[in-house]
């Protein structure tokens, strides 16, 4: 399989799973496709891809329908923090910045009310027509050179880079618009969220790559909470030294091994929880959550009754698709005290002060974070 960036034909299969094309709690109103995902690394500039993948076709209807975790409903507001920090450090208030893939436009808000007055939204998905009726600056469409026409501040983009079907043109318009002081903020997996609507993985030597490449330095960089961040600035641009950073290919590739192993153990992991038990709440109705659900032992699932709860009240009465299993809301153990509960989700502290907050007690937890 060729490298689709660098062309080379150096690559090697890192891992192989199938899932649901939705990751997510859907309507319930018609089946899911399950399709092979298989991942590729470049052992040549390191980039990760998917070396099997959805059609064009199958994408856009994903991203035209899907339902994302919804911040403004208080959850997983903290995975944001870090942008949020990182977009007011490196900008000011006026600058002309664009959001691409803003969803319902919870980062817009926060930074709008933090005196940013010249930022704009583009979204696909129905998150759009939500972000427009709070009257925020949000264009429904996907981005293309009608939008890097003018000079652009910055841009920023959070976990939305590894969804591109051609995210090397969508970064050449960014570049080529940027104004003199402009930045570009990217988001996403540290070679990591093994979804089959990922289409590509990236670390810090991909980027420093791709940076090269188009005249821009790394000026800034942060892993964590399972992200890589990173800000780019016109090498032109003084006011700004490029950082530094190790990276070593070959342990880099030995290590990936590791990674495969784990996510391989999550499924066993959580088929030994379930094991030999009448009942067990499963907390989650997101990607993780699908993943993990879909890669268990179906005989397991037969035998033990998995009420699957969500602190979103909008996933209430959905289905998780590949398992067909309804949502409910966490409501209905309010006050009560459970014997077994998985948690899978990568949200787990504000699950922990949710169940604190509405007297919800437990006796044996199982956490997953990720799948």
């Amino acid at each position: 399989m060729k490298c689709p960036y660098c062309h080379s034909h150096n690559t090697q299969v890192f891992l192989e799973r199938s899932m649901p094309i939705i990751l997510s709690a859907y309507a319930g109103n018609f089946p899911v496709k399950v399709a092979d995902m298989q991942v590729s690394i470049c052992k040549d500039c390191m980039l990760g891809f998917a070396s099997k993948k959805l059609s064009s076709e199958e994408l856009k209807e994903i991203y035209d329908n899907y339902l994302y975790i919804s911040p403004l409903n208080n959850i997983g507001t903290t995975k944001y923090d870090g942008m949020i920090n990182t977009i007011k450090r490196h900008f000011n208030s006026r600058d002309k910045i664009i959001e691409i893939g803003c969803s319902e436009a919870y980062l817009l808000k926060v930074l709008s009310d933090s005196g940013f007055s010249n930022i704009t939204g583009i979204e696909p998905g129905p998150q759009a027509d939500s972000a427009k009726a709070l009257g925020l600056n949000v264009i429904k469409g996907y981005f293309d050179k009608s939008y890097a026409a003018n000079k652009i501040d910055g841009y920023y983009l959070m976990h939305v880079f590894e969804h591109f079907e051609d995210p090397f043109s969508i970064f050449t318009l960014m570049a080529n618009s940027l104004s003199d002081k402009g930045k570009i903020v990217i988001e996403v997996p540290d070679f990591g969220g093994f979804h089959v609507q990922h289409l590509f993985y990236y670390n810090i030597q991909f980027m420093h790559t791709l940076a090269r490449a188009h005249q821009l330095k790394i000026i800034d960089f942060a892993i964590e909470m399972d992200s890589l961040r990173v800000v780019f600035a016109k090498n032109s641009n003084a006011s700004y030294r490029e950082v530094e950073f190790a990276f070593n290919k070959i342990d880099y590739i030995k290590n990936l091994v590791e990674v495969k192993q784990q996510c391989e153990s999550l499924s066993h992991r959580a088929n030994d929880f379930l094991r030999n038990k009448k009942t067990v709440f499963w907390w989650g109705a997101g990607s993780a959550s699908v993943i993990l659900l879909n890669n268990l032992d179906p005989a397991i699932l037969q035998e033990t009754t998995v009420i699957v709860i969500d602190g979103d009240k909008n996933k209430a009465d959905l289905t998780i698709p590949g398992v067909n299993l309804k949502v409910c809301s966490y409501e209905i153990i309010r006050n009560s005290h459970i014997t077994d509960l998985i948690i899978a989700s990568s949200f787990y502290n504000e699950i922990f002060k949710t169940m604190e907050a509405h007297g919800i007690r437990y006796s044996n937890v199982e956490i997953f974070s990720d799948a």
